[in-house]
């Protein structure tokens, strides 16, 4: 409630070819908008099949971070459709210092991995390169955007 985000809870590990999310899913970084890119759109990740739904030739299922939000977006997630990347900040608010593998608060976020998250922020000294917060540490460094991470979405509450 501080701060007006609301956060994506991975579902337990199983797939599930109607509802993405599951805490297996990977993704190469992608994002088509030029506001938050960098100038470079990162991996479409149109050849390899890490996430649910995958179909080789159809963009909209491709196992990139941005492909899966617009999924999830679609699927209203709790009635939302403006589900996003966290920024790199918004992500390292998740940091437990106390905890390590994960270093996250494990009773909100039960399926988390002790791994890699991408966020949405880029590596301006690479634009092959973005951030992503490794959780098993948790500190926040840059990953080649065509690596498969994991992926937790975010969302920002309208003020009442």
């Amino acid at each position: 409630t501080r701060t007006n985000l609301m956060w994506e809870v991975k579902r337990n590990p199983q797939r599930d070819k109607e509802n993405p999310g599951s805490a297996d899913e990977t993704f190469t970084w992608y994002s088509g908008n030029a506001n938050i890119n960098g100038g470079a759109i990162g991996e479409w990740n149109s050849q390899q099949a890490k996430c649910v739904g995958y179909i080789e030739g159809q963009p909209a299922s491709y196992c990139n971070a941005d492909a899966f939000a617009q999924r999830v977006n679609t699927k209203k997630l709790c009635g939302y459709s403006d589900w996003r990347l966290p920024t790199r900040a918004e992500l390292e608010s998740l940091i437990d210092y106390g905890r390590s593998a994960p270093a996250i608060n494990t009773a909100f976020f039960p399926f988390v991995r002790s791994e890699l998250y991408w966020t949405q922020s880029p590596y301006v000294e690479d634009t092959k390169s973005a951030w992503a917060i490794n959780f098993r540490l948790g500190a926040s460094m840059w990953q080649v955007r065509n690596n498969p991470q994991r992926v937790i979405l975010v969302r920002t509450q309208k003020e009442h």
